[in-house]
């Protein structure tokens, strides 16, 4: 399997949203799981110290 190296062909903005963009999706979606997280124990009367 040969595999092409678009760092050197392709424009430096397309690279930058294509490698960022994935990388971006994820941390807000982890955030948004801890804040998830945090708003549920922080319901829990038996969790909650």
């Amino acid at each position: 399997m040969k595999y092409d190296n678009p760092l050197g062909k392709e424009k430096v903005f397309t690279l930058l949203m294509k490698f960022s963009i994935p990388a971006i999706v994820g941390m807000v979606v982890n955030a948004l799981y801890n804040i998830v997280d945090r708003m549920f124990i922080g319901r829990s009367k038996d969790l909650a110290s």
